[in-house]
């Protein structure tokens, strides 16, 4: 605020009201007050007794009311602690918090109980920087040229910019967005945690069949969980797609899916040079192919081997039957489904008689 002079609370409160005026005035285009008229807004107000400092305005106090409803008139400016209201309506706990430096940063929604794969227990979303204007880091204030919102991940994402003119309820709906997407992805990998482990003791009791007990320590448990975690954590994070990891899986199969189909409409043109009957053999073997890697993989039991190669024929044909009446479009698809995108363009390439792509493309 410019001014070293204590203020007693009153005086904070007063200011944080004058402010909401002046955002208010300025988006109903009132022009700015002069002083006298500033110092009545002021008076009016304030509560009943108001802040000793307005019974004798001198210029100090009149600079400092003058920087608080010029705070309020940019559209820029965004008021933390309003923002944490509006997230205690929807619901969100969330708190300002002085993060070194003076720097105002939001917390929002749970504090995970694991730590992330950088050792440390986050909370779902963090929004800032801000700095504060008020005694004992209060008064949290940022601007919109600078403050953003994201998980509280220590720059692992990117993080999304507030629009210029938002207000504190709408930047409180972006971070109530974050919280949602971060906690469901806390619990995707809970989720997928437990298959894991349900999975690794399987393949241990399924080596081991004269063990006929499952006693394990609670201590040795909770040890396999937390590296499983980790190293779970560490692999998400050194293969996180460029949009980053979806919140829910259902979220993961949609992204899966538009990229497949973007993929598809790119390599539709270079189908369509290849003359039918080549392009349906090449699916055919392709097809094939993928079936005999999964009876080589797969385990059948009882089903028996021979019946077992058949019917992952007989599939690979109907998947083939489908994807033809579909036309060129349906083929690359299957292809691309079948041994994904750098292998589809590669042999669509030879098939049509084009010359290699140049390297550094996605052939290569």
């Amino acid at each position: 605020m410019g001014s070293r002079r204590s203020f007693t609370p009153q005086f904070f409160e007063t200011l944080d009201g004058l402010e909401d005026r002046a955002w208010h005035e300025a988006r109903a285009g009132i022009p700015d007050p002069g002083d006298f008229a500033l110092v009545r807004l002021v008076r009016s107000l304030a509560d009943d007794p108001g802040a000793a400092e307005l019974d004798d305005v001198d210029d100090e106090i009149l600079a400092v009311l003058r920087d608080a409803y010029n705070n309020g008139r940019d559209p820029g400016t965004v008021n933390m602690d309003a923002v944490v209201d509006e997230l205690g309506k929807l619901g969100v706990p969330a708190y300002v918090e002085q993060t070194g430096g003076g720097c105002a940063t939001i917390y929002a929604g749970k504090l995970n109980p694991w730590t992330d794969h950088h050792g440390d227990r986050r909370y779902a979303a963090a929004a800032g920087p801000g700095s504060f204007e008020g005694p004992g880091w209060s008064r949290g204030r940022g601007h919109a040229d600078e403050f953003v919102v994201g998980p509280d991940d220590d720059g692992d994402s990117t993080p999304e910019n507030v629009p210029a003119d938002a207000n504190p309820a709408q930047i409180a709906g972006m971070i109530a967005r974050v919280v949602r997407d971060t906690e469901d992805r806390w619990q995707r990998v809970e989720d997928v945690l437990e298959q894991a482990g349900e999975a690794f003791w399987g393949a241990v009791a399924k080596g081991f069949p004269e063990v006929t007990s499952g006693d394990f320590g609670p201590d040795e448990t909770l040890t396999i969980e937390q590296a499983m975690r980790k190293a779970m954590l560490l692999w998400l994070y050194y293969n996180r797609p460029e949009e980053g990891v979806a919140p829910t899986r259902a979220a993961g199969d949609a992204i899966v899916e538009a990229r497949a189909e973007a993929t598809a409409a790119r390599l539709l043109p270079i189908a369509e040079q290849i003359d039918p009957d080549e392009l349906w053999y090449l699916l055919h073997d392709t097809a094939h192919a993928q079936a005999e890697d999964e009876f080589i993989y797969g385990d059948f039991g009882p089903i028996g081997d021979d019946a077992a190669r058949e019917a992952l024929k007989d599939r690979a044909d109907d998947r083939v039957n489908e994807a033809r009446q579909e036309g060129p479009l349906g083929a690359v698809r299957l292809l691309v489904d079948a041994v994904g995108e750098r292998r589809a363009e590669k042999d669509l390439r030879e098939a049509a008689g084009l010359v290699p792509a140049a390297a550094g493309s996605v052939a290569d």
